[in-house]
């Protein structure tokens, strides 16, 4: 135990000791380092002088160095995508058309993405430019200016982002007190806008893309007024020569032949039809939907007249356009487009018709019908509560019966019976013309089931147009077959089938007549007779019908419609036909001697 307390004190001491040591030793290590430091520094400032003195007094260096390379590359840095923009906006504000497709045939999906790169590398060169003047406004304030805050220094790789505008960096900037801190921020600003508009705007201007480029124009002539061409009140006209019917029922047969065809396309909510051969006029159908009130049928056609000039004319154009390109090469582009459209802005007849539900005459005399009232314009509201308006028509179906005894219900050949009369002048009606279809009755004997249809007929503001896809190079135009279908459109078309026209001057109200619609369904001419090994039954059944043209359109589906309990397929036959003799309202009328040869070559439509 003594000698423990005797080591302790003994072990500190020593402990002393060498703390005292290494501290001597420390302090001798830095003033040893300090000396030697002096003199290293006094031996550099000696072979300054030396140096100094021997070389002569140092030049001061200069922040810039003059190169005229250097400045070509800066020039160019600017030219380049200066020179680009300008180019790309000269073609496209000059409207350069290229053809269907870029240059080369197919692949253009692989010329459009080498056009995305090329897009990209313009965006590139614009943002450099730009960062590049920023750079040179940051130096110069640098060197010769008053200075930069800290947060714009580095301006020149932030103005891209629109992030850079919202930081402290900025706003630091804009809140600094500068001589030239409007210009600077403003050059900012603008370099900070333009930058995420460059890559849109590039691949827009640099990109092609389909448009309709105009490609000559003028005016149609025909020969006649305008009440005369779109007569406000279809009249009949000049009685034709025996066996034949007249000019404005020349389209029945199409219609009959197609009827069927059309009904399915129209019952599968196809809106327009096509007579499938030569040159024709589309017809467009929004046919009803259900039974319902104030469900109504519309169907509307080009003008024929206009569209047998129209072709005509496209016809001219289109060799006119081979022969020019010969002589004149910056027309050959023109020729290469996908496709042409010949458009005439001109009045389409357009019909409404409605008709009230089948009615079963077994044990009532035929005499009151009730036409559905339509009203003029969709502003004309007030009579609408009218619903129908009741007609005495028993002298009309007498009539009809008396002329034709074979479309009497008794009769074993019966199968549809059609009359026009001209409705009286009733509130809030706007159609003129009242169709009577009388047919066999649900159980097949009495005095059948009658139905009433409105009539309404219009001129209304449109467009006809000839759209021709070019899928294959053709050389000589005027040569080879054509196929050319007129298509037409309303200014403001349909918005349902319950549709009123607006009170707006572009539907002009049309009285159609009695006598201009015996004139359009008259008897159906008489079929050639078949010959004599064949079955005599079919010939008696061709000759014993003695039906109009719209009966005989109407036989072709719709006789036993009563069964059926269907409404629109009367309302589309009766317009189909009113529309087809609406379009031909004038083809009585001669064109200029121009048009005359046009008439031979392309028909009626």
């Amino acid at each position: 135990m003594l000698l423990l307390s005797y080591t302790k004190p003994f072990l500190e001491g020593v402990g002393t000791l060498s703390n005292f040591l290494f501290g001597v030793l420390k302090f001798l290590w830095k003033v040893t380092n300090l000396l030697f430091s002096k003199i290293r520094s006094f031996l550099q400032q000696l072979k300054h002088r030396f140096y100094a003195v021997r070389s002569g007094p140092e030049n001061p260096k200069p922040l810039f160095k003059p190169s005229h390379l250097s400045t070509i590359l800066c020039c160019l840095l600017h030219l380049l995508p200066t020179l680009l923009t300008i180019i790309l906006i000269t073609l496209n504000l000059g409207g350069f058309f290229i053809g269907r497709e870029l240059d080369g045939l197919g692949r253009d999906s692989v010329k459009l993405g080498v056009l995305q790169v090329a897009a990209k590398v313009h965006e590139l060169f614009i943002i450099a430019s730009l960062g590049a003047v920023i750079f040179h406004v940051v130096r110069n304030q640098l060197a010769r200016g008053e200075g930069l805050p800290l947060g714009l220094m580095g301006v020149g790789f932030s103005f891209g982002s629109v992030s850079f505008f919202f930081s402290p960096d900025f706003w630091a900037g804009v809140s600094v007190s500068h001589p030239r801190k409007k210009r600077i921020i403003a050059l900012v600003v603008t370099a900070g806008l333009i930058a995420p508009l460059v890559g849109p705007t590039s691949a827009v201007l640099m990109i092609p893309r389909e448009l309709d480029w105009a490609a000559g124009g003028g005016y149609l002539w025909l020969n006649g007024t305008e009440n005369q061409l779109w007569p406000s009140k279809l009249e009949k006209g000049h009685s034709p020569e025996d066996g034949e019917v007249h000019c404005i029922a020349a389209g029945w047969e199409d219609i009959r032949d197609n009827y069927q065809t059309w009904a399915f396309d129209a019952s599968q909510a196809v809106p327009s039809f096509e007579v499938p051969q030569g040159l024709g006029r589309k017809f467009y159908a929004r046919t009803r939907q259900s039974n319902a009130f104030r469900e109504e049928t519309w169907v509307f056609t080009a003008h024929n007249d206009v569209t047998i000039l129209q072709s005509y004319m496209y016809s001219i154009w289109s060799s006119a356009l081979h022969y020019l390109s010969k002589k004149e090469p910056e027309y050959l582009r023109l020729r290469k487009a996908s496709t042409r459209t010949a458009t005439v802005e001109s009045d389409l007849p357009a019909v409404r018709v409605s008709c009230s539900p089948w009615t079963d005459n077994s044990n009532s005399r035929l005499s009151l019908f009730s036409f559905p009232v339509l009203a003029e314009y969709n502003d004309n509201t007030d009579h609408l509560y009218e619903g129908y308006q009741v007609v005495n028509a028993t002298d009309v179906i007498e009539r009809e019966m008396r002329a034709n005894p074979d479309s009497a219900p008794e009769s074993p050949g019966f199968r549809v019976l059609t009359a026009g009369l001209q409705l009286p002048p009733f509130p809030g009606q706007s159609a003129s013309l009242g169709v009577i279809v009388f047919t066999r009755s649900k159980r097949g004997t009495g005095r059948g089931a009658s139905q009433a249809c409105s009539i309404d007929a219009r001129w209304a503001k449109g467009k006809s147009f000839i759209q021709e896809t070019k899928t294959t190079i053709q050389p000589v135009p005027i040569y080879y077959p054509r196929h050319l279908t007129i298509e037409s459109e309303f200014e403001g078309g349909f918005s349902s089938t319950s549709f009123s026209p607006p009170n707006d001057g572009t539907w002009r109200r049309v009285n159609v007549t009695s006598g201009w619609f015996d004139q359009l369904t008259p008897r159906e001419p008489p079929r050639k007779r078949p010959s004599d090994d064949e079955d005599e039954d079919d010939d008696d059944d061709d000759d014993s019908r003695n039906q109009t043209t719209l009966e005989a359109v109407l036989n072709t589906m719709i006789w036993d419609a009563p069964t059926r309990e269907t409404i629109w397929e009367v309302e589309f036959a009766i317009g189909l036909t009113i529309i087809d003799g609406m379009s031909r309202s004038s083809c009585d009328r001669d064109f200029d001697a121009i048009c005359k040869e046009s008439q031979q070559n392309y028909g009626s439509g």
